[in-house]
């Protein structure tokens, strides 16, 4: 408020008079000081007019008698201000909020950016010396848990004493717009509602009535037959054994033993089935259509190829519990010309007695479902019909697959192009991509066939010459115990970031690479101080022969030099080149790892490649609805 209120002194020229004694005019006073002295009076009625337009009703009452604009700005700076002591009070009560101070998880970046700068203004008005580096210091490490790996990225590429609050508002800002789009419609991870028809515990409840009788022991008085239920009809007065209306079939009871799916806007008697089976150890190979499943989802663990344990997650029920769902992996079928297609992400749940094909992840794909009558029909991407199922007698859709040895209900995968393959992979050796899928070291990488012909870019980029050692022994057991360090350059053209040289550090167990980029050589040992506080970190594991690190080098700028070769990009790409390298040489194989890579031994998981792309390629980005007009482009080349 005092901040506004000097603000507009300042336009209406009245910032001097609220700090000046209007002195009175004397007695003998000449033409000249009388005219001095009315300017001046008019100037101070003008600012004490502003305090009186500034101020509410309240405040007005402290300042109504107050003669002068320098009295009501002294009376409303000792009331709101204070003196020495009392802001010194004050500047402790906020430096305890401001410690305290954290982002809520449903807040907004804007709104905890907000909060923070109100907070650091006060401390400011009460004598705080708070600098900008400060507050983004503490900014980072008070957001939410979604900000994580975006805040690790701002501390170890960006000075902090340089940054920005307006600019690291914006970055933060952009990423939240980013992960709202991606969980747009998700408030969940996984939605799957399941709970049991209300008429099994009336029936329940019926059998421990008919119990409670029987104990009462040989009583031959009449029973009161008004509050019996008959299961059979559902009628009152009587016992189903004496029920003169048709008896229901058994296959009807036990067609019943369902997991139900019931909306909360409902009442508990509005139920409706969405997932029903048969028998308490289901058919592995019937799958049920489900339009309030997430994810396709199977409890038969055999069927599934590509099997990716890592990638687990957690399953909502409808009365508010969780269940794991321990990996995901695809399940090939085939169909009825005898061709193989896949059911691609199918998350493996332990336990599930029947198999789920969600309807959402099929329109995902481009699928078609089609609901006409008692059938289901469901189109490809071209509208050829693919699947017809007729409705079950307990109103659920669905279908008998037959599961052979692996292929995709999304993509066929006729374009296995090894040629390709060689490329995405940096021109790695042909010998190393057949390892890789041969022994199942990466998921995703179809067969790859060596071509008869030599690859003229790796003629180019990777000829050797012989090597003077061609094996080193491994002196180290665990990761960690020995890591290898090389800088490379100077590269006679500056990378798009400015840089000329590049540094590398080679665990020699693991064989996993990291990468730095820098400008002058002077920078290495904070990209080792770095680099070690992250791999601590990582491995829980401290840092306890130079020549592993030099031949690494020398494959990463040979798979590098070929990629930018092989789309004939500017040698300034070569920053973005040796970053991709070292990313592709993480997942390949090497001499001293049997049947792993090194991304696998560092992270104990097995890395999927079915993103890789050729380096270089014309790419699409989004553009969020939030940054573009009705007519603009949604994406950008």
């Amino acid at each position: 408020m005092v901040k506004q209120m000097k603000v507009i002194f300042i336009v209406q020229e009245a910032d001097e008079q609220v700090n000046t004694i209007l002195d009175p005019l004397p007695a003998n006073a000449t033409e000249l000081q009388r005219t001095t002295f009315r300017e001046a009076q008019k100037k101070d009625s003008k600012a004490l007019f502003l305090i009186h337009q500034c101020v509410d009703s309240k405040v007005f009452e402290k300042i109504a008698d107050a003669t002068t604009s320098k009295d009501a700005w002294d009376i409303l700076q000792k009331s709101y201000g204070g003196d020495a002591k009392v802001k010194k009070v004050k500047l402790q009560a906020l430096k305890r909020q401001f410690e305290l101070l954290e982002m809520k998880n449903d807040e907004a970046v804007a709104e905890y950016f907000t909060r923070v700068e109100t907070l650091t203004n006060q401390m400011k008005n009460c004598g705080s010396t708070l600098s900008e580096e400060e507050m983004v210091e503490k900014v980072l490490r008070t957001l939410t848990h979604k900000f994580d790996h975006i805040v690790v990225t701002i501390e170890q590429t960006k000075d902090l004493s340089e940054i920005k609050m307006e600019d690291l508002q914006s970055t933060l800002k952009a990423h939240e717009l980013k992960h709202g789009e991606r969980n747009h419609g998700k408030e969940d991870e996984q939605a799957l509602f399941v709970k049991f028809k209300r008429y099994q515990d009336e029936k329940k409840k019926w059998q421990n009535k008919k119990v409670s009788s029987k104990k009462e022991g040989g009583q031959k008085t009449k029973k009161d037959k008004s509050i019996i239920q008959c299961y059979n009809c559902n009628k009152y007065g009587h016992y189903a054994s004496e029920c003169k209306a048709p008896k229901k079939k058994k296959s009807q009871n036990t067609e019943e033993e369902a997991n139900v799916a019931q909306d909360d806007s409902t009442s508990e008697d509005d139920v409706s089935f969405m997932v029903t089976i048969t028998d308490e150890t289901a058919e592995s190979m019937v799958w049920y259509f489900d339009t309030g499943c997430s994810n396709h989802m199977t409890g038969n663990k055999s069927i599934l190829t590509d099997f990716n344990k890592c990638l687990n997650t957690r399953i909502k029920l409808a009365n508010g519990n969780f269940i794991a769902a321990e990996g995901m992996g695809n399940v090939v079928i085939q169909r009825s010309n005898g061709k193989k297609a896949d059911i691609e992400k199918v998350l493996y749940v332990p336990g599930m007695k029947c198999n789920l094909m969600s309807v959402g992840q099929l329109l995902e794909k481009g699928f078609k479902a089609v609901f006409e009558g008692e059938t289901l029909k469901l189109f490809d991407s071209r509208q050829r019909l693919i699947l017809k199922t007729a409705q079950s007698q307990n109103r659920t859709f669905k279908t008998q697959v037959k599961t052979i040895e692996v292929e995709c209900l999304a993509t066929s995968t006729e374009d296995k192009d090894s040629d390709l393959w060689h490329k995405r992979y940096g021109h790695l050796n042909f010998k190393s991509l057949s390892m890789l899928n041969s022994k199942n070291m990466v998921l995703g990488l179809p067969s790859v066939i060596a071509p008869v012909d030599t690859c003229t870019t790796c003629l180019l980029g990777k000829h050797p010459r012989s090597p003077f050692k061609s094996n080193l022994p491994m002196r180290s057991s665990e990761v960690l115990n020995v890591v290898h360090s090389d800088i490379c350059g100077p590269i006679d053209v500056l990378s798009t970031g400015g840089n000329k040289y590049f540094i590398t550090f080679v665990d020699e167990y693991s064989r996993m690479i990291w990468l730095y980029h820098i400008k002058a050589k002077s920078e290495a040992f904070e990209v080792f101080k770095r680099f070690k506080t992250l791999v601590e970190k990582q491995s829980d594991k401290s840092i306890k022969h130079n020549g592993l690190a030099e031949r690494r080098n020398r494959s990463i700028l040979d798979m590098a030099r070929s990629m930018v070769k092989q789309k004939g990009l500017p040698h300034r790409f070569w920053g973005e080149a040796v970053s991709t390298a070292v990313y592709i040489l993480n997942r390949s194989p090497t001499k001293k790892l049997i049947d792993k890579v090194p991304e696998e031994v560092w992270s104990k998981c097995k890395p999927s490649v079915t993103h890789f792309k050729v380096f270089g390629s014309l790419s699409y980005k989004h553009v969020p609805d939030a940054r573009r007009k009705k007519l603009d482009d949604k994406s950008l080349k």
